[in-house]
């Protein structure tokens, strides 16, 4: 008997992001998003590039399927400013996507789990060699 996707139960871990101010080459502060539990991955949020967004987005979304843990990201930083509003805003979309998504990622990790176990159970003793 298969189970339901629903059988599947996702602990929710808290990550701390970060914002970190770095002086450029042209002695102008540029201000990181960090996130250190994603292996340090940052997003520049002095600049308008969406780029490293997306890639930050898609790593996070690797974590959730292969870690089968939801994440839930919580902004440590002392300063109230533009760039607090800008991380904030991001987390606090992130947060609400990831929690509208949770019957999504328990889909795909049940594929992912039964595609494992149909490839690891697939007995290639039995093949013929043409």
């Amino acid at each position: 008997m298969e189970s339901s996707i629903f059988d599947i139960e996702l602990e929710t871990v808290t990550m701390v992001v970060n914002i970190e101010e770095v002086e450029d080459q042209g002695n102008e502060v540029v201000n990181f998003f960090i996130v250190e539990d994603l292996d340090g991955i940052k997003i520049n949020l002095s600049d308008s590039d969406v780029n490293d967004i997306k890639s930050f987005y898609d790593e996070v979304f690797e974590y959730i399927i292969s870690e089968q843990k939801l994440v839930e990201f919580q902004l440590v930083y002392e300063k109230n400013n533009l760039f607090f509003e800008v991380a904030s805003d991001i987390i606090e979309h992130l947060n609400d996507e990831i929690k509208q998504s949770k019957d999504n990622f328990k889909k795909i990790i049940r594929l992912t789990n039964d595609k494992k176990d149909l490839i690891t159970g697939f007995d290639t003793s039995k093949m013929v060699s043409q």
